[in-house]
């Protein structure tokens, strides 16, 4: 999974939006769907409150 997730990142510029969601969001990405939170957080990456689903 961790070597899709850098493929992907690899496709995108550095300094780039998507980039840095990834690097920053990686945990939530690879955690399985059944686990994550239908709590709402803010998320300044996106400035808006998001759920981790």
């Amino acid at each position: 999974m961790s070597r899709v997730r850098v493929q992907i990142m690899n496709q995108f510029h550095r300094k780039s939006h998507e980039y840095k969601a990834i690097k920053r969001y990686w945990k939530l990405i690879q955690q399985d769907s059944r686990k994550l939170s239908d709590k709402r957080f803010y998320r300044p990456t996106f400035r808006m409150h998001l759920t981790n689903k």
